[in-house]
């Protein structure tokens, strides 16, 4: 796989992760142990996207992007 896909694929699926998060959350009653509770499951998931961000902006040494391959 090549570095530029599998950036794509980990932005992708980073994306899809929140998205359904937020609709997992709008889902839930209103009260407020669930609203405690979907906040903090939305700041998680969309905590994936800032370490995506320092993904992009950190290199990936050849070895490490071989060893993130095969997580597949």
């Amino acid at each position: 796989m090549k570095k530029e896909l599998f950036i794509n694929e980990i932005k992708k699926r980073a994306k899809s992760l929140v998205l359904n998060v937020i609709a997992l959350c709008n889902g839930l009653s209103k009260g407020m142990s669930n609203r405690i509770i979907a906040n903090q499951l939305i700041r998680s998931a969309s905590s994936i996207g800032a370490n995506y961000f320092l993904l992009l902006c950190c290199t990936i040494k050849e070895g490490v992007f071989q060893q993130a391959e095969h997580c597949n």
